[in-house]
């Protein structure tokens, strides 16, 4: 069995593969189904999945293509909901000491209704959360492990930037990445 893969690279390669993109597929037609289902008890139904496509089909280190498609993913919700409606924040913002009034402010262009509220001081920074611990060195992805990753995402982060309207930075350097466990 060729499961798990032992480097970034093949797991990469098994991600690609055309038995992986059919699980995906696969899953994306129960969606559909489910979208399609007309009555409560069709929904109920139709909202199964096999165990085969649960969490991440085919393995979470098989799931590296579809993961980082943000702009796929974001394009669903867009066409279900409306762009128009959707606010994007990153964590940088948020823990800025104006991050929550920042925030509030891009919220209540959606959620008129926001605006009502009391505005959070400039001094209030969000805290984080869940923090991770740091990566120790021979865990983290080498030089070339991030180049491959940034090199096979960097059509989708383009337009994932497109998108939204503004460049994260994701796909043009090597910069020096901070790697946390999850």
């Amino acid at each position: 069995e060729d499961y798990p893969p032992k480097t970034f690279s093949e797991a990469l390669q098994l991600s690609r593969s055309t038995h992986i993109e059919a699980l995906y597929k696969e899953g994306e037609r129960a969606g559909a189904r489910y979208l399609a289902a007309d009555g409560p008890l069709a929904r109920i139904a139709a909202a199964w999945l096999p165990e085969h496509l649960l969490p991440f089909p085919g393995g979470q280190l098989a799931a590296l293509a579809h993961m980082g498609r943000y702009a796929d993913n974001i394009r669903s919700f867009g066409d279900a909901f409306g762009m128009s409606r959707m606010v994007f924040l990153n964590f940088g913002e948020l823990t800025r000491p104006d991050g929550a009034v920042v925030a509030l402010k891009r919220l209540s262009k959606v959620a008129p209704v926001l605006d009502t509220l009391r505005a959070p001081t400039a001094s209030s920074g969000l805290p984080q959360l869940n923090a991770s611990a740091e990566v120790s060195p021979e865990k983290a992805p080498d030089a070339s492990a991030v180049a491959e990753l940034r090199a096979h995402y960097a059509e989708d982060n383009r337009r994932l930037c497109d998108m939204i309207g503004r460049d994260l930075g994701w796909g043009t350097s090597l910069q020096s990445v901070s790697y946390r466990g999850g």
